[in-house]
């Protein structure tokens, strides 16, 4: 009858002086000799990359990105990480962004250029602009003169119209005083 029950405890107390010496071996494995490192995993670090890259092709800092971007390339290698599938997701994810920074940059160059030609465009322009409305200023005045001109000799025009008529009607005026005289002369003869 003893033993029986005895045999029922030997699991228990097994199990639990085994827990205890694990404990106690791990909490001297805390010294100085060994100790638990936690490594961060490779992606981690990979990932932080990622997004420094996007942060500054976020800002439009575009060679910054491409910078870091090889920078990522050139430390990630195939011994650092023996995941041959995840490697070539950083293989092709790099390659990518570098494709797409590249024509950015490219992109971002030309606009520039263009930019330059058109505020040069725009400055010959603004010249072409300045001289065109300075030479309308000068045909309007030279307009105005004639127009005042223009308008003088029609006045003298209606002047010399004028004085023709009164020429005319002068000369008829003459002509019937000659008749009245002619005639007058016909009368004192005959008187």
């Amino acid at each position: 009858m003893g033993r029986k029950r005895l045999s029922k405890w030997y699991p228990i107390v097994f199990h639990f002086t085994i827990s205890l010496i694990v404990i106690f071996f791990l909490s001297g494995c805390q010294g100085d000799n060994i100790q638990i490192y936690f490594k961060k995993p490779i992606y981690e670090e990979d990932f932080q990359q990622i997004e420094q890259i996007l942060n500054y092709a976020d800002q439009e800092n575009y060679e910054g990105a491409l910078a870091k971007n090889k920078n990522l390339e050139r430390r990630f290698d195939d011994s650092i990480n023996s995941d041959p599938d995840y490697s070539r997701v950083i293989m092709s994810f790099t390659r990518m962004n570098d494709i797409l920074l590249w024509r950015v940059i490219q992109n971002q160059n030309n606009l520039s250029k263009e930019s330059k030609k058109n505020e040069q465009l725009n400055l010959m322009n603004k010249k072409k602009n300045e001289q065109l409305n300075l030479m309308n200023k000068k045909l309007n005045i030279t307009i105005d003169e004639l127009t005042r001109k223009l308008k003088g000799m029609k006045i003298a025009l209606k002047t010399v119209e004028r004085l023709k008529l009164e020429n005319e009607t002068l000369l008829q005026q003459i002509e019937d005083f000659k008749k009245i005289d002619l005639q007058s002369d016909k009368i004192d003869d005959v008187m």
